[in-house]
């Protein structure tokens, strides 16, 4: 045995209460295992708050960039669709054709001839009387008879026509002149050419009709748009995001505008659009 003697005993009594000794002086008292506690539980509920003060900052600030994407995106909106009220505006204000002017000469009307004096009496000259020659008889001799009033016609006046008229006699019924219109002087409206739309792949009947409402009546008017134009298009006639630009409507319209209806053919006539 290891403890036989009482020395023995006394020793390892000795050990065991020096040792609890030992242990008790260096454990730590309650106050400062609370105090740690306390300290721990502070730290965290700070962390807590500053995390949470974090977290509402990042929301407020995605909520705000929300906003702003939005108004972004109805201004893009009303922008596109003023340009296209723009288009269609100047496309319905070109003035109509001007009404060709139709120039009637009026009919010269000759003067008014002067009237022609009335005649007047020319009275012969008289007859001296020869003396009454008595007879044997011794009758009255005849009276003569008073000289006769010989009325002679006047001559004829002759009326000299104005430089500019014509005379009454001679005057012939003027023609109706209808002057041609001179095509310099009118402004003649020539209305816009329009391209068969349903010639690119992916535009059909209706798609052009409605193309037709927006102002896009030729190639070139595809040709030109431009990335923004091609979104507010599809806005416009409801496709799906990207259709014009999968179809390819701007090359299309470019080979078909520059009349290669061959390159035309051989890259888009042999696949069939996408669907709607």
């Amino acid at each position: 045995m290891l403890f036989t003697t009482p020395e023995q005993f006394i020793v390892l009594a000795a050990v065991l209460l020096g040792g609890w000794l030992l242990g008790y002086v260096s454990a730590p008292s309650p106050k400062k295992w609370k105090r740690r506690v306390r300290e721990q539980s502070e730290s965290f509920t700070a962390y807590h708050e500053q995390a949470q003060d974090q977290l509402r900052a990042s929301h407020s600030r995605a909520a705000n960039l929300t906003a702003d994407l939005e108004a972004l995106r109805a201004d893009h909106a009303e922008a596109e669709r003023t340009i296209v009220g723009l288009r269609s505006a100047a496309a319905a204000a070109t003035p109509p054709a001007a009404a060709p002017v139709i120039t009637v000469p009026l009919p010269v009307t000759p003067p008014a001839a002067a009237p022609l004096p009335s005649p007047e009496p020319v009275t012969a000259p008289a007859v001296p009387e020869e003396p009454a020659a008595v007879s044997d008889h011794g009758d009255t001799p005849p009276v003569a008879a008073p000289p006769a009033t010989v009325t002679e016609a006047p001559p004829p006046i002759a009326v000299e026509p104005s430089p500019g008229h014509l005379p009454e006699l001679e005057a012939e019924p003027a023609e109706i002149a209808t002057a041609a219109p001179n095509p310099a002087s009118t402004d003649r409206f020539i209305p816009t050419p329009r391209d068969a739309l349903t010639r690119i792949r992916g535009i059909d009947d209706a798609l052009q009709a409605r193309l037709s409402d927006l102002g896009i009546v030729r190639f070139e008017d595809l040709e030109k748009l431009s990335a923004q134009d091609e979104m507010a298009l599809e806005q416009r006639l409801s496709l799906p995001v990207g259709y014009v630009a999968r179809e390819q409507w701007r090359p299309q319209a470019a080979l078909l505008r520059a009349g290669q209806n061959a390159d035309h053919a051989a890259h888009f006539a042999a696949t069939a659009p996408a669907s709607l």
